[in-house]
């Protein structure tokens, strides 16, 4: 008791106090700071993935990996916005802030990846997402994203670009410009199909 009218401190130690603790353990919480966060891939205009979330808590740090397709980059985002390195190698994405900033709690787009390969991206259900202290938030995986191949001939330029025109010089480089390299063979037909060049060009250097 706190008093000796029998009365008792709540869990903010008030003396006959109102307040209580919510299913999340929080006094006077309104339940939703365990809430777990829901992490997911969508394809955008750019072509490139966002990476979305939704979360109740401020995000001072996260690791997921990525199914599918191959990383090359990540940036942009709320990350971005928060001053945020972000890093990707070729499956994992890490978010951390150097300076301790945070992402404030909500919605929204936490970064973009650029990829290559096809199929159906999802990041996996070990994520790690920090909170304040390092403190481990509750997260879970959200919507997948399907990458279909849009190029309807199949075929690529040096670029990667659908039915583009870019070739290899002389000098192997795409789009490049070098002209009578060494060892080269003249041959203006073989520049309508890089692969059919290489492999003329390689047939006449052997003779």
């Amino acid at each position: 008791t706190c008093d000796c009218a029998g009365n008792v401190e709540d869990c903010a130690g008030v003396c006959n106090g109102t307040a209580v603790e919510d299913e999340c353990g929080e006094c006077g919480g309104d339940g939703s700071s365990c809430v777990p966060g829901v992490y997911g891939l969508a394809l955008n205009d750019d072509g490139n993935l966002d990476v979305t979330f939704d979360s109740t808590n401020d995000i001072y740090g996260f690791q997921f990996d990525v199914s599918a397709v191959t990383l090359t980059g990540a940036s942009g985002g709320a990350a971005a916005d928060s001053g945020f390195t972000v890093q990707a190698s070729s499956t994992t994405v890490l978010g951390f802030s150097f300076l301790g900033s945070f992402i404030p709690a909500g919605s929204g787009v936490l970064t973009v990846l650029s990829f290559e390969g096809l199929g159906e991206a999802c990041i996996s259900d070990d994520i790690v997402v920090s909170g304040f202290g390092g403190d481990g938030l509750d997260a879970v995986s959200g919507e997948c994203a399907t990458i279909e191949d849009t190029c309807a001939s199949g075929i690529y330029d040096c670029a990667g670009v659908c039915d583009g025109t870019a070739v290899e010089d002389c000098a192997g480089e795409c789009g490049g410009s070098a002209e009578n390299c060494p060892d080269w063979v003249d041959c203006p037909n073989c520049y309508e199909n890089t692969a059919s060049m290489t492999a003329i060009v390689r047939d006449a250097l052997s003779g």
